[in-house]
């Protein structure tokens, strides 16, 4: 969407410059101008702080911008756009490397939502706007921000969102990455956290296990031992039998009977004396 520059009084044209990105053909203007920016962003912080001077800052931009052509205002949709720090640094990057390769100067700034554009948008302010809108666009369509460069440049007809809503919120993209750059740092320390309580519940495990187990080591070593004692030749008393005695039992047996036992008893002395 290819409108008028923002004039010095417009509230969206320096609303993002934190995450702005400035091309200029000086870069001592620059320098000049990050200087300046810095100086607006920590007055807006500082809630005594009533007059940030942002808008003579919006004064000599323009005048700046003007010294090289006509300067106009894109609008570029990106309503896909991911709020993280990472993926606002990598869009930053791609879009200042390809505008100073055609030789475009101006400032763009990414957009949340506002009373004007109720999506977010990326806000182009300089020269070759046409050709920087068209351009900002492939890059916004390439990262999957919108689904098409005919979606991402859009009408020059549409209806400012004021127009039809009412009770419209203006969303600060540095107010959002700081929010959730808080919520990431909550997120690791609860991490964290779990992971020190992980290692303590397993340590506590282990200590109950090695308890229990001295438990019955100690249960084990209290028992009374129980001593078996070896028999000795001297506790066994050993009964032999008279040869009146072996001659009589025989005697009084069958003669089979008899000669059967003779036969074992030989048979066991034989054994013995191998």
């Amino acid at each position: 969407m290819i409108q008028q520059a923002r004039s010095i009084n417009s509230q969206s044209l320096l609303r993002e410059i934190e995450y702005s990105i400035l091309l200029l053909e000086n870069q001592e203007d620059v320098d000049y101008f990050q200087s300046r920016f810095e100086e607006v962003v920590d007055k807006r912080k500082d809630d005594d702080t009533r007059y940030t001077g942002v808008k003579s800052v919006r004064q000599e931009l323009l005048a700046c911008l003007r010294q090289y052509g006509e300067v106009k205002t894109a609008n570029i949709w990106a309503r896909n756009l991911l709020i993280d720090f990472d993926s606002i640094q990598n869009l930053r990057h791609e879009i200042a490397e390809t505008l100073s390769d055609y030789g475009i100067y101006g400032i763009v700034e990414i957009h949340l939502q506002d009373r004007e554009i109720n999506s977010s948008h990326l806000q182009f302010t300089g020269t070759n706007a046409e050709l920087a809108e068209y351009l900002i666009a492939e890059i916004v369509v390439k990262n999957r921000y919108e689904l098409s460069i005919e979606k991402a440049i859009g009408k020059n007809n549409f209806a400012r969102a004021y127009e039809t809503q009412t009770g419209l919120k203006t969303y600060e993209l540095a107010h959002e990455l700081e929010q959730q750059a808080k919520f990431h740092k909550a997120e690791e320390i609860k991490r964290e956290w779990q992971e020190e309580l992980n290692i303590d519940s397993w340590f506590e495990s282990f200590k109950a296990k090695q308890n229990k187990i001295n438990e019955l080591l100690d249960k084990k070593l209290s028992e009374p031992i129980v001593r078996r004692e070896r028999a000795s030749f001297k506790d066994i008393e050993i009964k032999r039998k008279s040869k009146e005695q072996i001659f009589n039992e025989i005697n009084s047996k069958p003669l089979d009977e008899a000669i059967r036992d003779i036969s074992e008893a030989r048979e066991k002395i034989r054994k013995r004396r191998k």
